[in-house]
């Protein structure tokens, strides 16, 4: 049965759905897969399917996303640009984003890394 916080999410997704679906749209046209400013607190599943193969940028800007899904590098393997600045992110970003080999830009301006990005302290005591 599924959590209070999975059901709020997935209602979430569901009233985004038309966005979403413009999104997967547009992202088949340009490469480009815009999220930003749409208030997820989850990367939508729905942008995880083969529509997203080929994307080359993906923009999640000022969201409030608690994590990125391991399945993204897998996703998306030919992703090259990465922006989630202002998303409130913690640790754990970059191992979802570690398989991404041709990733260039990577822009996490605005977060809170308080936690490990690779499973280490940031800072050496």
């Amino acid at each position: 049965k599924a959590s209070k916080q999975e059901r709020e999410v997935r209602e979430r997704e569901n009233a985004l759905r038309p966005q979403l679906q413009e999104a997967l749209r547009h992202a088949k046209s340009s490469g480009t897969l815009p999220l930003q400013d749409l208030g997820l607190v989850a990367f939508p599943s729905l942008c995880l399917g083969e529509a997203v193969g080929r994307v080359t940028s993906l923009r999640l800007d000022r969201n409030k996303l608690e994590g990125l899904p391991p399945t993204m590098a897998e996703a998306m393997p030919h992703l090259r640009f990465f922006c989630a600045s202002g998303c409130g992110l913690g640790g754990g970003v970059l191992v979802s984003l570690i398989g991404c080999k041709k990733l260039e830009e990577l822009q996490l301006r605005n977060n809170r890394f308080a936690s490990p990005l690779f499973g280490r302290p940031l800072l050496e005591k």
